[in-house]
């Protein structure tokens, strides 16, 4: 679960139940588990703010693929039950350029793109019953990469929603 932080990332069509989603935003929990690894000796640490790679969009848009309603409503029904003061969900992109546009056109459009995937999430979640006073979005384009490089892997693990319950 800790190995290359699983707990807090899922990988398209991985999708995480309702259980471990209570599991990763329930503070309590949170911290029995964090209190257990220190006394175990680790340094990991379980955050609040889960990389969900299972909620997938088309190439290039903002739509999300048919899977990824599932996996939204498993966080909406985990995320009634613990009632969160806010919701923060942070879109964010890839580096790869627009074809025929320059590095300058290609940033406003991935940071475009981001907002509008993040805004996807939060009108999902919205749908699902969560009160939208809690929920907000925000686009963050290629600012953010979790992983360096210019390869297939580096974009696909970069392409992602980050949802921060608090």
């Amino acid at each position: 679960m800790l190995k290359n932080n699983r707990y807090a990332i899922t990988e398209e069509n991985q999708i995480l139940n309702k259980e471990s989603l209570l599991l990763l935003y329930d503070e309590t929990r949170r911290e029995e588990i964090n209190n257990l690894l220190a006394n175990c000796g680790l340094r990991a640490k379980i955050r609040n703010v889960i990389v969900f790679r299972s909620l997938v969009f088309n190439s290039g848009k903002a739509t999300l693929k048919s899977a990824s309603e599932q996996q939204l409503k498993k966080i909406a029904d985990a995320l009634k039950i613990i009632k969160p003061t806010a919701i923060k969900i942070n879109g964010h992109s890839d580096n790869q350029r627009w074809r025929g546009k320059t590095v300058e056109k290609s940033q406003q459009l991935n940071l475009m793109l981001s907002q509008q995937r993040a805004d996807t999430v939060q009108k999902g979640l919205i749908k699902q019953g969560i009160h939208p006073r809690r929920v907000q979005a925000k686009g963050y384009g290629e600012t953010i990469p979790l992983v360096p490089g210019n390869s297939e892997t580096a974009w696909a693990k970069n392409r992602r929603v980050e949802i921060d319950v608090q």
